[in-house]
């Protein structure tokens, strides 16, 4: 998007615009002076971002999600590429602050009750290094702006987020355990501290993080807790070793031990869950996949492993009745770890995708089996939207982009198979309200509101495909498929930014206004705000809502300090 665009479309988000090219100084004040705009104007309605994230390099095992999730299945290309990638992260990790570094910072914001203007200014002044990004939201957006939020600090992307969106009430930060085993851990064992770097264990100082991280914004930020059933697994051989051969009751074991705890006593609101890196969230004994190195990668799980898989889900499930809390899941079709089990690539169930590992239609079984409890999913990215699956002539499955229309003139949407199929569990189960859908890093579709609002047509370049050509239709048709189906996403529909993820950090501060202007009027206050207060229980009467009163108490806030509250009761 060129310099023009931007500014005519900054307009709309309300941007400041006079301070585009001063120094690094500047540019805290100018962010300082973002985050002390009122946080919502008078007259104006509740807006939650259910869906984004502030991880950063010291979060991931780096080289092996980068591996496992965009690199094809290639030995040479993924050593060259897995070692890039670990190089630059060691590089650019020198700016990025220990988890425990970042703790500290938050528990003084908290003891000197910091303003938002305060806490982003502080968080600014302490990030390094030369990958920091510029601190002007007016600036973000111009040619050079801002990639993700990989090499910040934590602490300096919930700064941004606060300058970028003051109208937003609440933000929904996820940590995501992918479980990603580096082949370097399995070769020279998990003591090797240079070339093992599995996936952190979330429960392992970033659950810290964010039960303080909630303190310090005074809720501006309500965490989510994270699960996968490899690592319940692993925990379960653990334990059974310990115990003589004895099997732990699943709910016993420290993935959901911990998860218990997040919720009840550290102000966490719900679980995220990543399909992608292969497991099934309703069978995995009819469909699991490993998530193994390409090098050790195995045809398939073994039969104690999906078996085990499944008892740790149901235990998840159980414990997400229990205490009322909702999972997010990966909507969508990207990500893959292992295509060619996920996809049933070379079985007859391939050319159907709501057979596929992370498919939609597996989460509707999940959620009407008779031996899993009631629980509540949100599918993110609007359950894979209008991007279908079809063969190309090297019989691989692509992705049609950027979206299906039904008539010549691209006025109606076809829906993607995922996406017809939430559809239908959401009007066969209407009374449930068991399946959601968040508008989360729906990039195209904001492309096409900037080129609605402009009168014009431009090219981009998705960030992980190709050039293609961008105008105001599929906003148009959106609206318009919005309009038609009403009654299916009237009360189940959220939005979501998944800033900082590529491809909508970008964005910056005109992502928000972007999608809330192709989202009808008459839907508008609820798909932004009222639906994710309900789908969260931070409404009156409900757990969630209680435990998070209990939570402020215990560490001394009143309920008046904490906008929120006040903001989701005027609703």
């Amino acid at each position: 998007m060129n310099r023009r665009k931007f500014l005519s479309l900054a307009a709309l988000a309300g941007l400041p615009l006079s301070s585009c090219n001063t120094g690094y100084d500047d540019h805290v004040e100018q962010m300082a002076a973002s985050c002390a705009r009122t946080d919502v104007a008078a007259g104006d309605f509740l807006r939650i971002d259910a869906h984004c994230h502030l991880l950063n390099i010291r979060d991931a095992a780096s080289a092996a999600f980068v591996n496992r999730h965009f690199v094809d299945d290639n030995l040479a290309v993924e050593g060259i590429v897995g070692g890039a990638v670990e190089f630059s992260s060691a590089l650019a990790g020198q700016a990025v602050m220990r988890n425990a570094a970042e703790i500290g910072e938050l528990k003084k914001a908290f003891e000197a009750r910091l303003s938002s203007s305060e806490f982003c200014r502080l968080m600014s002044e302490l990030q390094q290094g030369v990958f920091r990004a510029s601190a002007d939201p007016s600036d973000i957006a111009v040619a050079g702006g801002r990639a993700t939020g990989f090499t910040s600090n934590k602490n300096r992307n919930a700064a941004l987020m606060m300058a970028f969106w003051p109208e937003v009430d609440i933000f929904m930060p996820s940590h995501v355990d992918f479980s990603e085993e580096n082949l370097w851990c399995r070769l020279l064992g998990e003591n090797d501290r240079v070339l093992c770097r599995s996936s952190p264990d979330p429960t392992d100082g970033l659950y810290a993080y964010y039960m303080h991280l909630h303190l310090a914004t005074r809720g501006r930020f309500l965490p989510m807790a994270t699960f996968h059933p490899r690592r319940h697994f692993m925990e379960m051989k653990m334990a059974e070793a310990e115990n003589n051969g004895a099997p732990p009751n699943p709910q016993d074991v420290p993935s959901i031990a911990k998860l218990r705890v997040a919720i009840e006593q550290w102000g966490f609101i719900a679980v995220k869950l990543h399909p992608t890196s292969g497991f099934d969230p309703s069978s995995n004994v009819e469909r699991g996949c490993p998530n193994d190195p390409l090098l050790l990668r195995r045809d398939e799980l073994p039969k104690e492993e999906k078996e085990a898989y499944d008892l740790g889900l149901q235990a998840l499930y159980s414990l997400c009745n229990e205490l009322e809390v909702p999972i997010l899941t990966h909507g969508s079709d990207s990500l893959g770890v292992d295509e060619q089990c996920m996809r049933r690539l070379g079985t007859p169930d391939e050319a159907d995708p709501l057979t596929w590992t992370n498919a939609s239609f597996q989460w509707s079984d999940a959620l009407t089996r008779p031996e899993t409890p009631g629980f509540r999913v949100c599918l993110a990215h609007f359950a894979s939207r209008f991007m279908d699956h079809n063969r190309n002539v090297a019989r691989e499955y692509t992705r049609r982009l950027p979206v299906e229309f039904a008539n010549p003139d691209n006025t109606e949407l076809v829906p993607s198979a995922w996406l017809a199929a939430a559809m239908k569990h959401i009007q066969d189960h209407a009374g449930r309200k068991d399946l959601y859908l968040d508008l989360s890093f729906m990039v195209d579709l904001a492309y096409s509101s900037a080129a609605e609002l402009n009168g014009d047509t431009f090219r981009v370049r998705q960030f992980f495909g190709p050039e293609y050509e961008v105008n105001g239709q599929y906003a148009a048709a959106f609206r318009r498929f919005l309009e038609t189906h009403r009654t299916t996403f009237q009360d189940v529909t959220m939005y979501g930014s998944d800033w900082h993820m590529p491809g909508v950090s970008v964005f910056g501060p005109l992502y928000r206004p972007l999608l809330e202007r192709v989202v009808p009027e008459n839907m508008r206050q609820a798909v932004m705000g009222k639906n994710a207060a309900q789908f969260y229980g931070l409404v009156k009467g409900a757990k969630t809502r209680a435990r998070l009163e209990r939570f402020y108490s215990r560490y001394g806030l009143d309920l008046a300090e904490v906008p929120w509250i006040e903001r989701v009761d005027r609703a």
